[in-house]
């Protein structure tokens, strides 16, 4: 990860605030302070000076709607796997996320055993992301590894504010969760199956039953309880009955929660570097810089969660939060006390609740001085009294039915009562399901003439948009046929014009050929004339020069007659090629 972050400014760190959220209520700056970080600082650097912060990747956060501080549940796993923020791959975040949603819509507690029953750690390598992958022939999520390809450079740092400590500490003062990279992440590969109770089971083959769900549909929904309840009922394979008898159940097992078991006994944690495979029966669990996690008797929800098989919502630190929702259609815990819980289409569901007390049940009652009429005249037939009945079954009624004698009137009165109760709401039930069906259908008619009249009107609409198209292509056509003819016959005179310039142009061109051939012809002729005159001049001015040399030497030799008395000497100076100038022969 050697990887640097763009946040190195202010703004790039209030732009991104600016756009997104990442604490539900008032005051988030001073509660969640982001900081930035060095242009040279890595996510995998470790602070050992107060204040304490952690990185976190801004990309993973806007993808998968996280909000501060972080759940319980998200806690745990970090703690859990002692890794940081950061060190937790985008896609394991993701995992997480969709496992946490998946069980709010089911109004489930989310549970470690049931978490790593479907996902576990394949392998740990030094130095890299800790990823988890579905379990072998088991997963409840597609990947969602599309979402996550430029991540690495968009970390920045997270600390608590003034009133928000519950950020990254507990009630004590422990830190939830590693705050930066761990060179010892533990490998959790699954859990015993021996360890989880017959519920975390049964929620288990449930959740197996789902068709492999995107995350990515969760996340859309994630704000509504009520689309998110639908869309994961539409991804179920089970039969209507078998997912509102699991729901009556979860929501019964919320008042009456299973023991808390500790994760050395219920996960199986593999071999880490410089440690032995853990063995069931170590108790103990390293958090974060080694230091041991808090016991199961602590007080605090986020240690009870990181020793416990599930997470409770109640109490919760305060600051914490369960999921990011702004809905208030959330199935309340006083429905199941009521004995009842409303799920689509407004059908009720009756779930076992709290079994009320059986008053007047027992030894005392069934003595040898009991008298069945009386306690019938005086004690069943009251009003009221035969709720004391409630917490028993049909089949537990059935049986006391058939095993005493004087108690089997009595007994069988109240499976009397109870079954006519049972027939009447079971046809209450028939009875909303038809309405129900009724108006379903009574809308899809109205829909469908709905359609019918707008697939009419559309019709109507397109038929008269194609007659005014075809109205004005048809002009169009003309108008364009019109232009190209006044245009061909144009053409057609310019043509002609040019045709006309071409034969003018060539017989003028054959002119100017003729017409410079017999100037060739004429400046060949001149040019021997020249020749001729050259010859002609060349030998005139030799004849001259000859004739200028005798003349010259003639008048030489005349002179020697004339004057024999002149030097010889002197008349040997006289040349042809001298001339005279000032007087004297040069």
């Amino acid at each position: 990860m050697d990887t640097t972050s763009k946040f190195t400014s202010p703004e790039s760190i209030h732009r991104f605030r600016e756009g997104y959220s990442l604490y539900n209520g008032d005051g988030e700056d001073k509660l969640v302070i982001v900081e930035t970080v060095r242009a040279d600082e890595l996510v995998t650097a470790v602070n050992g000076e107060e204040p304490h912060y952690f990185y976190m990747y801004a990309n993973v956060i806007q993808t998968l709607n996280l909000w501060f501080p972080l759940t319980i549940f998200e806690d745990a796993i970090l703690r859990l796997l002692n890794v940081a923020p950061s060190q937790f791959h985008p896609n394991s975040w993701a995992f997480v996320k969709g496992y946490e949603l998946l069980c709010y819509a089911l109004d489930l507690e989310p549970s470690l055993g049931v978490f790593f029953s479907f996902y576990h750690v394949k392998s740990l390598t030094p130095r890299r992301l800790v990823s988890i992958c579905a379990q072998p022939n088991k997963g409840l999520f597609k990947l969602f590894a599309s979402n996550f390809q430029n991540y690495q450079d968009s970390f920045f740092r997270v600390r608590y504010g003034p009133g928000l400590h519950s950020l990254m500490y507990d009630t004590d003062g422990n830190r939830l969760f590693p705050f930066y990279w761990t060179e010892d992440p533990r490998a959790i590969k699954g859990v015993y199956d021996d360890v989880l109770t017959s519920f975390k089971k049964e929620t288990i083959t449930f959740l197996e039953s789902f068709n492999l769900i995107d995350i990515k549909d969760l996340l859309r929904r994630e704000t509504n309880v009520k689309r998110l309840t639908n869309f994961i009922r539409r991804m179920k394979t089970v039969s209507d009955e078998e997912w509102m008898s699991f729901l009556a159940k979860s929501k019964a097992k919320k008042l009456q929660p299973d023991e808390i078991a500790l994760p050395d006994d219920l996960l199986v944690v593999g071999e880490t570097k410089g440690s032995k495979r853990k063995r069931r029966g170590d108790r103990v669990i390293r958090g974060d810089k080694g230091r041991a996690t808090q016991d199961v008797g602590s007080s605090s929800p986020a240690a009870n969660v990181a020793f416990g098989v599930s997470v409770s919502r109640s109490p919760q630190p305060s600051g914490s939060r369960i999921l990011r929702s702004h809905s208030t259609d959330v199935i309340q815990a006083e429905d199941v006390q009521m004995g009842e819980f409303v799920v689509d289409g407004g059908v009720t569901v009756q779930t076992a609740g709290p079994p009320p007390a059986v008053v007047g049940i027992g030894s005392s009652v069934w003595g040898s001085t009991f008298d069945p009429a009386a306690f019938v005249e005086n004690t069943l037939l009251g009003t009221g009294d035969s709720a004391r009945f409630d917490s028993l079954t049909t089949a537990e009624l059935r049986n006391l039915a058939l095993s005493y004698e004087v108690k089997g009137t009595v007994l069988t009165h109240l499976l009397s009562a109870r079954r006519d109760k049972e027939i009447l709401e079971a046809n209450s039930k028939v009875t909303r399901a038809e309405q129900a069906v009724s108006d379903a259908e009574r809308t899809v008619t109205e829909i469908k003439k709905q359609w019918v009249d707008e697939v009419d009107r559309l019709k109507r609409t397109h038929k008269e948009a194609l007659a005014d198209m075809r109205g004005a292509h048809g002009r169009e056509i003309a108008e364009l046929r019109k232009k190209h003819a006044d245009e061909k016959a144009s053409l057609r005179t310019k043509a002609a014009i040019l045709e006309a310039e071409v034969t003018t142009l060539e017989v003028l061109h054959n002119n100017l050929i003729v017409s410079l051939t017999q100037s060739r012809k004429d400046i060949s002729e001149l040019e021997e004339d020249v020749d001729e005159l050259e010859e002609t001049n060349t030998a005139l001015k030799q004849s001259m020069a000859d004739k200028y040399v005798d003349g010259f030497w003639s008048s030489i030799e005349q002179v020697k007659i004339l004057f024999p008395e002149l030097n010889p000497d002197v008349l040997a100076q006289m040349d042809v090629m001298k001339r005279i100038k000032d007087g004297k022969l040069i």
